[in-house]
Order: C-alpha cells, then sequence, then structure tokens
C-alpha cells in the first residue's frame, strides 16, 4: 500500500520515524511529506520511499489542491496526517475530498475533538484518531481512538559523552518554560536542602527564546551556586546531541505535576515527550506519584509526593536494580507495531 504521511508544520518530527518504521517494516511504501524546514531534521530517516518537500506555510488556498492532485497520481492510498489539526489538514480535505484516500491523524490535544469547530469539520473525513498515551482520555464518541507510542528512534552517529562514574545525571528534556515543568519547586527544594555534589542536571533542551526563562533560571543557578552541576543550551538541541545525552543519562526528570496548575492537563489530554524519550530509551522515570495509577508506568518509574521533592535525592541515592526496569513486552516494538497497524486496517 502507498501512504502518505504528511506534516505541515515545522514540528512534531519526533513522532515521525516510529510511523515511518512500523509501515515500512511491513512492506508499505511510505511517501513522507514535509516543509523544507522539517526535511533537514528527517532526511536520514530510512524506509522512506520518496520525501516530498513544499513550503506549506506559504500554500495558497488552492494550491492544497495541486498537492491533492499531485498524491492522487502517486496513487497513495492511506493519508495519514502527523498533526491531525489545523487550517492546513481541512484545506487539504476540501480539495481531495473527491479522491478515493482513506484517512487517518494524530491528535495531540484530545480537547480539541471538542472545542474546536475546524477539528469538527476534520473529524468529518477523519474517523481514526491516534493519541500519544493509553492514559489519554477521549470522551468524543463520534471517532474512534488508539493510543500510538513514538518511541523508537533512527541509527544516528553521535559523539560519545564522558561521563564520571560517581555522577548522577538527571535529564530533564525540552524547552526551559516554568509554565512546562515545575523548575521553580525544583530550585526552591534545592535552595532549602542543598543538591548532592554527585548530582547533575541536564537541562536538554533550548532556554533561550521569546517564550522561555532561560535568563532567570541560569541567574536562580548562579544565585544557588550549582553552576558546575548544572547543563544548560542556548540555541536548539540537535538530535545527535540529544540522543548522546540521552543514552548517558542515569533518570529522566519530566518535572511534571498534573494536578498543580501549570501542568494540568498532563494527567488526561496531554502527554510530555518526556515520558516518551524515556521510554524509547528504556530509562528510569522519575515521576510524580499521580502516574503510578497508569500501567506504562509501573515497570518504567521510581515516584515521589511532590509535596516532598526534596526525597528524590534520597531516592536516587539508594541503589536501584535496573533488571526490575521494562521487563514487560508492552516495550517491544512488534507489539506496538502491530497494534498501530491493526487499528489501520493494515
Amino acid at each position: 500500500m502507498n501512504v502518505a504521511l504528511i506534516e505541515f508544520e515545522n514540528s512534531h518530527d519526533e513522532c515521525l520515524y516510529t510511523q515511518v518504521a512500523f509501515l515500512s517494516k511491513a512492506n508499505h511504501k511510505v511517501f513522507l511529506c514535509c516543509t523544507n524546514t522539517l526535511y533537514e531534521r528527517v532526511k536520514h530517516f530510512d524506509g522512506v520511499e520518496r520525501f516530498i518537500c513544499k513550503n506549506f506555510n506559504q500554500f495558497k488556498f488552492f494550491a492544497f489542491r495541486k498537492f491533492a492532485k499531485e498524491l492522487r497520481a502517486l496513487n497513495i492510498d492511506l493519508v495519514i496526517f502527523n498533526t491531525a489539526s489545523g487550517d492546513k489538514v481541512a484545506k487539504f480535505l476540501f480539495f481531495s475530498r473527491f479522491y478515493k484516500f482513506r484517512y487517518a491523524g494524530l491528535i495531540h490535544n484530545v480537547n480539541k475533538l471538542n472545542t474546536s469547530n475546524t477539528q469538527k469539520i476534520i473529524s468529518q473525513k477523519i474517523k481514526k484518531y491516534f493519541v500519544l498515551n493509553d492514559y489519554i482520555d477521549v470522551t468524543n464518541d463520534k471517532v474512534a481512538c488508539s493510543a500510538f507510542y513514538p518511541i523508537f528512534f533512527p541509527p544516528i552517529k553521535i559523539t560519545p559523552i564522558e561521563k564520571p562514574e560517581n555522577e548522577i545525571w538527571l535529564c530533564i528534556p525540552g524547552q526551559l518554560e516554568y509554565k512546562r515543568r515545575a523548575y521553580e519547586a525544583l530550585f526552591s527544594v534545592i535552595a532549602q536542602y542543598g543538591l548532592p555534589e554527585n548530582i547533575r542536571l541536564l537541562f536538554l533542551g533550548r532556554c533561550m527564546h521569546s517564550e522561555g526563562n532561560g535568563a532567570e533560571a541560569k541567574q536562580t543557578i548562579a544565585d544557588l551556586g550549582i553552576d558546575k552541576q548544572c547543563l544548560l543550551f542556548d540555541n536548539f538541541v540537535s538530535l545527535d546531541v540529544f540522543y548522546a545525552y540521552m543514552q548517558v543519562s542515569d533518570y529522566i526528570f519530566p518535572l511534571i505535576h498534573p494536578e498543580e496548575s501549570e501542568t494540568k492537563g498532563y494527567g488526561s489530554y496531554k502527554v510530555s515527550g518526556a515520558f516518551n524519550a524515556a521510554f524509547g530509551f528504556k530509562k528510569i522515570l522519575i515521576c510524580d506519584e499521580y502516574y503510578a495509577r497508569y500501567k506504562d508506568f509501573e515497570d518504567s518509574s521510581i515516584f515521589y509526593d511532590p509535596k516532598k521533592l526534596y526525597e528524590i535525592f534520597e531516592k536516587i541515592a539508594l541503589p536501584i536494580d535496573e533488571n526490575l526496569f521494562y521487563k514487560n513486552p508492552f516495550w517491544d516494538f512488534e507489539t506496538h507495531q502491530q497494534k498501530f497497524l491493526s487499528f489501520l486496517n493494515l
């Protein structure tokens, strides 16, 4: 079968490779359609029949008709939207309505299924949506949903990172924004209890950007006197650097507390990319005990009470039997591939 995997924006490339792998290893031909900017981040993918690069952000209304005809000429059977929301998706569906494409898509915020008028229009054509975790709460009975875990990564050359044997590295992936994670709570605990000398915090994401709090965080880190125990990146973290630090990290520390206002939603309708990064690299998560209720976290995490955040340093100081983690067949490639293909009737 010929499948068009489409991403109209310059984001969510972390979700693409797993889909390419699932489809191509089942002998389907994948035509990956993306922006020129995104292409630079995915051009190393194996399993792609053809890359189709467009400047979608400059598309006028009727350009979507030409694009739909182009896919028809390639004998595309199934169209999967890597981000199945927004005006561009709606416009494409309008112009492709006379073609016999099947549709599916990944929705990153399921609230849109019920609250967005554009999404309701899109759902007239897309009846199958992937969500990013089994715990996602979907309340719309007009569409079918299945969990999809983008936790498999392409081979990539990296420069190995040297890590002192006596150090424990806690990785906090993602752009540094106080509204996204409980950074301030962490800094408050360190101010009160200190940071053990053998612990290093890796803030693995861009910290200096317009919506972020990088400058403020840097000043706080300096005031706390833990500069040498923290690693920050001013600019975008390239994939090879991200992989290199993920591989040597001891723990992934999402710093997400779903019952607190700044990260509300990450326990019901949103998923942190830190979770999937940990699942993919088989790294132990340090999670708010809220997540202990979900199966995914049973053999992948150690838990703490967010009101006693300081206890994490005590927990990781104790010996951890890594053989107790990620033993469930649920984490196998074949398990997730079969679920993905079955949902698409492939």
